[in-house]
């Protein structure tokens, strides 16, 4: 049964009370629980109980009766679950106060272990006490999963968790080429655009883009491939070849993570939702020209100031030199929605009270 406390929903304070583990194939009771290992004691190898993060959270649980403790399970369905569980299973059935409903007796190596570390505590069986914290998250469009079965699901709660319940809010823009200039986009706008685009072809909704699908580092590569795409072909100055070299070494996730993924994985037989262009060669091909996302995909201005994001857009006027691009911060507070010669004048301004000063 998952047991849910609204203190307990920002994991970051958690830290010393929370253990995490993710499942995955191969992963086993043994690891989960414990099992016996070989451990180096001075020059002898001896065999000791090793407990698995199941035992080591139970035990500090019990030894901490007023304070909640939370093992955070990732994957659940990557492994074959019950087996991990084991004679665990059992004590998944908790009462109204919150302790297992129906107790265990833990094989002799397991009772052992816990004998020596709970002591008067301990009465050789097992229950969860209610200060004890199961979660468990698992995405059901991950393919090659193991199915989880009936009996184990029914000892859980279930919280939906929809493609928008985390926005991913603050800090990200993305500068994309629309219609041949550069603006900065909101990332939550843009995905969302994309993902209507989506259901409105009856597409489920563990097929649409999450709000971190693309990593922080991703949007801001993004960026800088749009930038440099741009300048490549609009620089006059002496710095166009150094904008196409610069352009050779950056990577484009838009093309290579986002548009593969979508293309490739999503509307494999149905391009044309989404895609103008025919392959993904053409997409890198494109996004190098610097040639812009309308003419690409399907996707308009208009679909991404749709649904109240009428300031999901903004035109960028400022033109970033070459030496501003090899700058990380001032490249940054571009994508941000700093002005370049805002942050000139402001550098400007810090310097001169700092001469002032001396």
């Amino acid at each position: 049964m998952l047991f849910l406390c609204e203190h307990a929903l920002d994991l970051k304070v958690l830290n010393e009370h929370l253990y995490r583990v993710t499942f995955y194939e191969d992963y086993t009771y043994e690891s989960f629980v414990g099992c016996y290992k070989p451990i180096k004691k001075e020059d002898k190898i001896t065999y000791d109980f090793v407990p698995g993060p199941l035992t080591d959270i139970y035990v500090k649980a019990l030894q901490n009766s007023e304070e909640s403790y939370f093992l955070v399970i990732e994957e659940i369905n990557r492994a074959r679950a019950a087996a991990v569980f084991g004679d665990m299973f059992q004590l998944l059935d908790r009462k109204e106060d919150g302790v297992s409903e129906y107790s265990i007796k833990p094989e002799p190596a397991l009772d052992k272990y816990l004998t020596e570390k709970l002591g008067n505590n301990y009465h050789h069986e097992m229950k969860f006490p209610s200060n004890l914290y199961i979660w468990a998250t698992m995405n059901s469009a991950d393919q090659s999963v193991t199915p989880l079965d009936s009996a184990f699901k029914r000892r859980w709660e279930y919280r939906y968790m929809d493609i928008n319940t985390r926005k991913k809010d603050g800090l990200i823009n993305l500068i994309l080429n629309i219609d041949g200039k550069l603006k900065r986009v909101k990332w939550d706008a843009f995905r969302s655009a994309v993902n209507k685009k989506l259901t409105d072809k009856d597409f489920e909704e563990d097929r649409c883009i999450g709000p971190w699908y693309l990593k922080e580092s991703e949007l801001k590569d993004i960026s800088k491939y749009s930038i440099c795409s741009y300048m490549a072909k609009n620089d006059s100055s002496e710095n166009q070849e150094k904008w196409k070299t610069e352009l050779d070494n950056l990577m484009n996730p838009f093309v290579d993570k986002l548009c593969a993924y979508i293309m490739n994985d999503v509307v494999k037989y149905n391009k044309e939702i989404i895609f103008k262009s025919k392959n993904i060669f053409s997409l890198r091909k494109g996004t190098k020209d610097n040639q812009s996302i309308t003419e690409m995909l399907t996707i308009t201005e208009k679909d991404i100031t749709a649904d109240g994001n009428d300031k999901a857009i903004e035109e960028i006027t400022d033109k970033i030199s070459f030496s501003d691009f090899k700058d990380d911060k001032t490249i940054e507070n571009f994508i941000l929605g700093e002005t370049i010669n805002d942050n000139k004048e402001e550098t400007q301004s810090e310097s001169k009270d700092d001469k002032e000063g001396e």
